[in-house]
């Protein structure tokens, strides 16, 4: 259902070229190299995360919140 027109037109424009510019020197600043990359507690994890490494993590981070 994408419009490619619309979004075409969007690219050229380049209405949000400053703000794509920004979150990338964001990354380039944080050492993020690719997706998905979780933050969590300050702490980087860069890769794909199962469910049980999650709960492990988020156990370890805050042992006082129930995940079940």
């Amino acid at each position: 259902g994408l419009d490619t027109a619309a979004f075409g037109q969007c690219l050229e424009s380049g209405k949000y070229i400053a703000q794509v510019e920004a979150d990338f020197a964001a990354t380039e600043r944080l050492g993020i190299t690719g997706t998905p990359t979780f933050f969590i507690n300050g702490q980087m994890y860069p890769a794909l995360l199962s469910t049980a490494d999650l709960r492990r993590i988020f156990a370890e981070v805050a042992p006082e919140v129930d995940l079940n």
